[in-house]
């Protein structure tokens, strides 16, 4: 059976492929990939060229299903490698894990970037590299030379790391990244739990989110949280935790990367993406935004044969609202028509600021005389519902449905004659455009 995060990744194989090289440029100039390398003499393009690459097209492979995950010679090549090199595993583990930031941040990049991407991506890695800190963890019980080995990868990992005992949940160990990112010493951290820098989790919640493990019906379990330092302030993380076994007893052991810089680049993105198909002052589609969607919608009624209708409408006499009133005050009636006409719609309908005091809907699934009740409806709540400071405001409005879909903007102009006509004839009345396929 293959792997869900499998498919997920499969669906963005094109991607990955088209820009497996920016991908691998990342990682191998990495600042930090960079330092390791430099300092055991390793050359970068040969590292890139003989290591770095096909590690790459291993895990294309994997994707492709040619490859078996967790199965790979040229990690194994790269393991000999990097002994031959006397690079230690914290080194190796720090190379690692910037090859899955890497991807990650090109897939940002490209704007395709989801949590269920984000996932699938870790499953790879996690997948094939998980297994390095359970050896040595198994191997420092054995021998000394190895228990400073352990504890140089845990002290240097870019990660935070937790081990807090199954019973209690109290911590028995972290890292010096948790004590520099948490602000808290040791000595305090000792003498808390998980709970108390996870402000997002009640104890019953936390108990519910571990259980799978405890039950041992999974091996990990992978979240995105908030922690809160000791000064209060919050930042984003992703965990990955699991039960191990320290010398027959088990313990969680927690790995946890700050995310709050890609948290923010995806919360830019999206901001930037709601600048740009947005109305600033109403919070509705643009008119750039609706015309792609409304092409996008239309070719769907086209493809399925049902009906397609929009609603042209605007404020009657908004000039003398905003001569007599201000224009904040006008400014305001925008907003309330907008709130009010959002509250009258299908979650199918969309929604636009078409221009100054002009509003548009499309109606998915609409014929004409649908859309002439949904603007009557509309049209009798604004005339019924006087907005403060101003009173009664009234609107027209012209209704038409897509006649011709070889000529797409006759409906706009359709739409726009039964609106002229709706104000000629006295405003705040809905008139329609009869012209049908």
């Amino acid at each position: 059976m293959i792997q869900p995060e499998i498919v997920v990744l499969y669906e963005h194989l094109n991607t990955i492929e088209t820009f497996k090289n920016s991908i691998i440029t990342k990682w191998v100039n990495n600042t930090e990939v960079s330092q390791v390398l430099s300092s055991k003499d390793i050359d970068i393009n040969e590292f890139r060229e003989h290591y770095a690459r096909n590690v790459m097209e291993y895990f294309i492979d994997v994707i492709k299903g040619k490859q078996q995950i967790g199965n790979c010679p040229t990690i194994n090549n790269l393991l000999l490698f990097f002994e031959a090199k006397n690079i230690t595993v914290s080194e190796l583990y720090l190379i690692c894990i910037h090859f899955r930031e890497s991807m990650i941040n090109e897939m940002i990049r490209q704007n395709l970037f989801t949590e269920t991407l984000h996932s699938a991506i870790c499953y790879l890695f996690n997948a094939n590299f998980k297994g390095v800190l359970q050896m040595h963890t198994d191997t420092i019980m054995k021998a000394r030379e190895e228990k400073n080995e352990f504890q140089n990868l845990i002290e240097n990992s870019l990660n935070e790391i937790y081990i807090f005992d199954k019973e209690s949940l109290r911590f028995s160990y972290v890292n010096r990244g948790a004590l520099l990112n948490s602000g808290y010493t040791a000595t305090e951290l000792k003498q808390m739990t998980p709970l108390e820098i996870k402000p997002d989790y009640t104890k019953e919640q936390f108990q519910e989110l571990i259980a799978p493990l405890l039950q041992h019906e999974q091996e990990q379990i992978v979240f995105e949280t908030v922690h809160q330092r000791k000064d209060c302030s919050l930042y984003d993380v992703d965990i990955r935790l699991q039960l191990m076994n320290f010398g027959g007893r088990e313990s969680f052991v927690a790995i946890i990367n700050d995310i709050t810089k890609r948290v923010q680049a995806i919360k830019e993105k999206e901001s930037y993406y709601q600048m740009a198909t947005h109305d600033y002052l109403t919070n509705s589609n643009n008119r750039q935004n609706f015309d792609t969607l409304f092409h996008s919608e239309s070719k769907r009624a086209q493809r399925y044969n049902h009906p397609l209708s929009i609603i042209l409408f605007d404020i009657d006499d908004f000039k003398r609202i905003n001569d007599t009133y201000g224009h904040d005050v006008g400014d305001t009636v925008l907003v309330n028509i907008s709130n009010r006409t959002k509250l009258c719609l299908r979650n199918s309908d969309i929604f636009a600021r078409w221009g100054g005091e002009e509003f548009i809907i499309l109606l998915p699934h609409a014929d004409l005389n649908l859309a002439i009740l949904k603007a009557e409806e509309i049209r009798t709540i604004f005339d019924s519902e006087p907005i403060d400071k101003v009173g009664r405001v009234t609107c027209s409005f012209g209704v038409a449905q897509v006649s011709d879909y070889e000529d797409l903007n006759q409906v706009f102009k359709d739409a726009d004659d039964a609106l002229y006509g709706a104000k000629e004839s006295g405003k705040n009345r809905v008139n329609a455009s009869i012209k049908l396929l």
